[in-house]
């Protein structure tokens, strides 16, 4: 039986993932006999099915009859593992859009532990909420530039800590918050949030199984922005703008699947008890 493209290509494509997974199962590092034994014959068979799907584009070719500006069907196509979003922090007609905010901080060490250097908060639709360098009350002994990409030239425009914290409060007044591990900014800011009410990508774990990286650790931002945004982020040190943004992005693309996982977690089958669901005439008595 001849083999038709569509075939071709859907073998080819399960070989693909079958030749990933024997890549990337866990207890990586040397394979056993019998696992290289399987990825060869997986590899074999990719060869064969792939000669099967360019000789059958072949035989579609010469039995069509294109014209002078028709252009010749590719026998292969372009993967995209993940395609970026156009334009960051697009309109929505999400109902909660006018709650939601991306939030994220940057810390520097000071003689009783982290402090608040810098914070960006973002509407739903990408405005910029507050987003400004914050000069903590007790003096900085470490700026952890590195990681935060604080400077000491930076805090001598800085907002001071209790003006800054006190304007964040207010922006954040009933709203849910939107962010990668906001355990550490909520702390630095001295707050504490409703858990109902937080998106956070570090805990969200269909996102880890987008993304490809292990289920059962914490992924970093920068790793699901490579992965599921297409964009590159923290080259060199940090950026609580540019971390916000991607975060941001994050549950944007993915906030159909996000809220109804939610709405799932929340379903309580005690709701059947109400008096809607029975019959008229019980709850006319």
């Amino acid at each position: 039986m001849k083999t038709t493209v569509t075939d071709a290509r859907t073998d080819a494509e399960f070989l693909s993932f079958i030749e990933w997974v024997l890549k990337h199962v866990k207890g990586r590092g040397k394979l056993s006999k019998s696992a290289r034994k399987r990825r060869k014959t997986w590899k074999k068979l990719k060869l064969t099915k792939k000669e099967q799907f360019v000789s059958s584009s072949d035989d579609t070719d010469s039995t069509s009859s294109p014209t002078s500006n028709d252009q010749p069907p590719s026998t292969t196509e372009p993967r995209v593992d993940h395609v970026p979003l156009p334009i960051p922090c697009l309109g929505s007609t999400n109902p909660l859009s006018g709650e939601l905010v991306a939030l994220d901080c940057e810390m520097v060490g000071t003689c009783t532990g982290s402090a608040l250097a810098q914070c960006s908060i973002l509407s739903y639709n990408g405005e910029k909420l507050f987003h400004a360098y914050v000069r903590p009350s007790r003096p900085i002994i470490h700026y952890r530039t590195k990681w935060s990409g604080i400077r000491p030239w930076h805090m001598k425009w800085a907002v001071p800590h209790d003006k800054a914290v006190a304007e964040i409060r207010k922006i954040l007044e009933g709203k849910i918050l939107i962010g990668h591990d906001l355990t550490h900014d909520l702390t630095v800011i001295g707050i504490t949030w409703p858990k109902d009410r937080v998106r956070d990508t570090v805990f969200f774990k269909p996102l880890r199984t987008l993304a490809g990286l292990e289920f059962n650790q914490n992924p970093s931002l920068k790793k699901l922005s490579r992965r599921l945004l297409g964009r590159e982020i923290q080259a060199g040190c940090h950026n609580s703008l540019e971390d916000a943004t991607a975060a941001l992005d994050l549950y944007r693309k993915h906030e159909r699947l996000w809220e109804s996982s939610l709405v799932e977690q929340k379903w309580d089958k005690t709701v059947w008890l109400q008096d809607c669901y029975w019959p008229h005439e019980i709850t006319a008595q």
